[in-house]
């Protein structure tokens, strides 16, 4: 597929790509690296135990159909690139999963969003989700027109087609002197069995090159245009493509109920727009939709394959499926900082909490399991009251963020007919955050901070099953101030990872994230 891809680039510029060496060698070094792999295996004395590869895209499939309630389903792949494919359509049927059509990575919609990540200087592959926020800031005008030249959806022949002119196939200005580098790197530290650390001083060395994913053309044609209308324009047309991609797939499949997983959909208005579109009955995505959740995708799809498709795993019912920590080891960390804290065992914790989120107190809230996949669900968050909405300004830059960035509500699930305006078959992705919504005018009155500027809100529907004391906190938070949610964002500052463990938390906290600290039953303070 990679090298079948490559030919047909190499055709369409009537030139070989730039990056042409670094992508051979990437091939190889691919080869190598799955050599290498079967032979730590054998150290490991694995080697004896069955070894199977999962296509990419087939993981996101089988990660979006086993997950979900869905006895039928169309099954769609959206990313940046992956096995050389960056679209698959699947029937899953019968507990299988079939592939129906493939779409080259070359025409990919997700390189093409990747682009005016890039082109905004923005990071490429990271920060995509800024791309969204910032497009409800924008309108249409002359960027739209000139974009939906660019790119589109063929239903004849299932692609995307594309003018690759204004895009790089390669994030990487890579020269022949750095891949030359970098072969010499591998191959010294390959020949000396360090195999993993050859991998790691490359990408120190890549990692502080600058990536760019469009070309000079694009900067050209959009130079006069703000930033907030070329932001508009790439949403809108990724919306179009896909909603067409997905009412194409139901026409192939008959199946009006559809799964879907990849990074792609992590754009959460790209799923509202397909869950709205007419000829789509139900919707469902993977909480784990980005390359993260792929390891999860390939073992649900060796399981039926070893089981014989017999049964369906039960549906995923919630995403509360990381690390969990003891009170031993909560205490022992709460110790370890004792000169810069105080805490106080509680027995009253989802009550307090709601108190101090009624305070307008900046809580943020430690307990049970992590969360799986890209979204703070209650567990690693955040919780603010919901009225402010000069929020997205202050917060923002308390916790480091970009300033336009939206944040994002909890509500109680039985509130969600006064809160938003659902489509029936659209629920589900919202008790993992993967959806937006148009709120209502009570939403809108009552919970500033949580309404983006276009409207929506990207809401997580909670009930006491999903996760019972955090549901009981929003509740006691409704009781005194009437209002069914309030603000849940990651407990993180910019550009870390969300908290893991305690010790993460109480550092997070140290560093001014939030004024009140949760962790299970243990309220700390600063002294």
């Amino acid at each position: 597929l990679i090298f079948k891809e490559f030919v047909l680039e190499m055709w369409m510029r009537k030139s070989l790509p730039q990056d042409f060496i670094t992508r051979i060698g990437k091939c190889i070094m691919r080869f190598l690296y799955v050599k290498k792999v079967k032979s730590l295996l054998k150290k490991l004395e694995l080697h004896k135990k069955p070894f199977y590869y999962v296509n990419h895209h087939l993981t996101h499939a089988a990660g979006a159909f086993y997950a979900s309630n869905y006895e039928e389903a169309t099954v769609l792949t959206t990313d940046g690139f992956g096995d050389g494919l960056c679209a698959t359509i699947y029937l899953g049927k019968n507990n299988k999963l079939k592939r129906l059509k493939k779409v080259f990575s070359l025409n990919s919609p997700g390189l093409f969003y990747t682009a005016v990540t890039s082109l905004l200087g923005f990071k490429p592959l990271q920060h995509e989700g800024k791309i969204t926020g910032l497009a409800a800031y924008g309108k249409e005008s002359e960027p739209y027109h000139l974009i939906k030249k660019i790119i589109s959806f063929d239903s004849q022949k299932c692609n995307f087609p594309i003018d690759i002119r204004y895009f790089r196939s390669s994030g990487l200005s890579v020269t022949i002197k750095d891949t030359v580098s970098y072969l010499l790197i591998f191959i010294t530290n390959f020949m000396n069995g360090n195999f993993l650390q050859s991998f790691t001083k490359i990408n120190d060395i890549v990692s502080r090159k600058k990536t760019r994913w469009h070309s000079e053309k694009l900067s050209e044609l959009l130079k006069n245009f703000s930033r907030e209308d070329i932001s508009w324009a790439f949403q809108k047309r990724l919306e179009e493509i896909m909603v067409a991609f997905a009412e194409y797939a139901v026409g192939v499949t008959g199946i009006n109920r559809v799964a879907v997983s990849g990074g792609t959909f992590a754009n959460v208005k790209v799923n509202q727009k397909i869950g709205e579109s007419q000829n789509i009955k139900e919707i469902y995505v993977f909480p784990h939709m980005g390359d993260g959740g792929t390891a999860g995708g390939a073992a649900l799809y060796i399981y039926h394959m070893l089981t014989n498709c017999k049964n369906k795993v039960k549906a995923l019912d919630n995403a509360y499926l990381g690390p969990i920590y003891s009170d031993s080891d909560i205490l022992g960390t709460l110790n370890k900082y004792s000169d810069k804290i105080k805490w106080e065992k509680i027995n009253n914790t989802p009550q307090r909490l709601a108190t101090l989120i009624a305070e307008k107190k900046i809580v943020g809230r430690y307990s049970g399991r992590m969360e799986y996949g890209p979204r703070a669900l209650g567990n690693r968050s955040i919780l603010v009251h919901p009225s402010d909405k000069t929020i997205n300004d202050w917060l923002n830059k308390r916790l480091k963020r970009t300033e336009f960035m939206p944040f994002a509500p909890v509500t109680l699930k039985e509130e969600e007919k006064n809160s938003y305006l659902i489509k029936k078959g659209c629920e589900e992705p919202a008790y993992y955050m993967t959806i937006t919504f148009l709120c209502t005018d009570f939403m809108q009155k009552n919970c500033a901070a949580a309404v983006h500027v276009d409207g929506t809100a990207r809401p997580q529907l909670i009930d006491e099953q999903k996760n019972k004391t955090y549901y009981t906190i929003l509740k006691e938070f409704y009781k005194i101030t009437g209002i069914p949610s309030f603000i849940n964002t990651s407990f993180n500052m910019h550009e870390e990872p969300i908290v893991c463990t305690p010790e993460d938390a109480l550092r997070s906290f140290l560093q001014g994230a939030v004024d009140i600290l949760s962790i299970e039953d243990y309220l700390i303070t600063k002294r």
